[in-house]
């Protein structure tokens, strides 16, 4: 399509537009119009179904409503563009840049286009002469810093080591969408809808997820130190317990969810929770002091301020755990793997969810280690006190302002590992 074409058509749209009587809705689909340059033009409404619009250039332009169903946007350029409610199902929006743009109520599904195989003189809606393509929107890659994405819909969507940087995403719809590596600072998904999404490796840092629904969720190694979590809905295994601890446990994932108001925050002293998979649950604040843990799976788990004294925790599984300012003193955890794991201190808050300034520092005070896997561990400030790392590995650990007095090194292993200031193991 030639550029003087084109810009009667567009032309002709406007008019329609206005509801003048000489005016057309624009009808670009299965066009070839890759490389165009549709900056700060009227498209809302129009029609690119099936398009190749790759690398084209639409920033700034009105394109509200429009029809971009199955189009091929690679590399296109959205920049403050205006999408509200336009139709991008089974688009390909792979390295498109839409920093700014405006994207409330996009539809993002899956789509399935049927596409003529092109035979001259065939009725373009024969089914003889016709084939599907059924993909997900692929948006790998895409850039949306700063975009407005609020209600839209991206199930299913390719989001892998997309830039989602201070986008707004309240209530948006990322069910099944794979978000493998991407880029979620300071973004707002307050109410989304993450169940079963695959977040493996994601950038969460001042991100909010208040009320957001991640049940199912692939959280691996996530950090939620940094995150908004208050009232969400976060990944929970099928628990293998007898229904009395189960019930507990449950009213206390709700109390979690929604913050104190409903449920009951977790007690459990002296219980028997041995082997059990609470991998990626939030237990924070629980009372789980004296308890049998042994084998228990605490991967990925977040547990704030939980109070773990003297509980048995050998072999147990907590890597990537989120443990700030836990009370683990006298713990037993002979053997447990704790690689990657944050046991440093907490910030606290005042009432008004407004950091007060002060710290309340992990607790380990006499705990047992022996054999520990503490790879990669940060232990910033904690009082480690009395504890045991005999024969630990504490390879590239953070110990950088904790309390060493009496705590047992020997045989330990401390390859790159951060110590306090003028501490020498002895």
């Amino acid at each position: 399509m030639t550029p003087d074409l084109l810009l009667k058509i567009l032309k002709v749209h406007e008019n329609w537009l206005k509801g003048a009587n000489k005016g057309k809705r624009a009808n670009f689909s299965h066009q070839n119009l890759a490389g165009m340059s549709f900056k700060k033009m009227n498209l809302k409404l129009a029609q690119f179904t099936g398009a190749d619009l790759r690398f084209c250039d639409f920033s700034e332009s009105d394109l509200s409503e429009a029809d971009l169903y199955g189009a091929n946007l690679r590399g296109t350029n959205f920049q403050k563009a205006i999408l509200t409610r336009a139709d991008l199902r089974g688009s390909c929006l792979e390295s498109a840049n839409m920093s700014g743009a405006n994207l409330t109520g996009v539809d993002m599904r899956s789509g399935r286009l049927i596409i003529s195989k092109g035979q001259p003189g065939k009725d373009p809606v024969s089914t003889a002469d016709l084939y599907q393509s059924s993909k997900e929107s692929n948006m790998s890659k895409v850039s949306l810093t700063g975009a407005r994405l609020a209600r839209t819909i991206l199930i299913g969507a390719q989001l892998t080591d997309a830039d989602f940087s201070d986008a707004d995403l309240q209530e948006a719809v990322l069910e099944k969408a794979d978000m493998t590596g991407a880029n979620l600072t300071g973004a707002n998904l307050t109410s989304a809808s993450l169940v079963k999404a695959n977040m493996k490796g994601a950038i969460i840092k001042n991100t909010c997820f208040r009320h957001a629904d991640m049940n199912d969720a692939d959280l691996a190694g996530l950090d939620l130190a940094d995150a908004d979590i208050t009232g969400a809905n976060l990944p929970r295994p099928t628990l293998v317990a007898k229904p009395s601890i189960q019930q507990v446990l449950n009213d206390h994932f709700l109390w979690i969810r929604e913050s104190g108001s409903q449920g009951a925050r977790a007690n459990l002293p002296g219980e028997d929770l041995a082997g059990l998979d609470l991998s990626g649950c939030n237990l924070s604040g629980a009372d789980l002091n004296r308890c049998a843990m042994q084998n228990i799976n605490l991967e990925n788990a977040i547990m704030v301020m939980t109070n773990l004294a003297n509980s048995l925790l050998r072999q147990g599984n907590l890597q990537n755990a989120i443990l700030e300012g836990i009370n683990l003193s006298g713990a037993d955890m002979v053997q447990a793997n704790l690689s990657g794991a944050k046991i440093n201190a907490v910030d606290l808050k005042g009432p008004d969810g407004i950091h007060t300034g002060r710290q309340w520092p992990a607790n380990l005070v006499g705990a047992n280690l022996f054999k520990a896997n503490l790879t990669n561990t940060c232990l910033t400030g904690a009082n480690l006190s009395g504890a045991n790392f005999e024969s630990a590995d504490l390879t590239g650990a953070d110990l950088r302002g904790a309390n060493l007095s009496d705590t047992c090194f020997t045989n330990a292993k401390l390859t790159d590992a951060h110590l306090p200031e003028g501490f020498k193991i002895s």
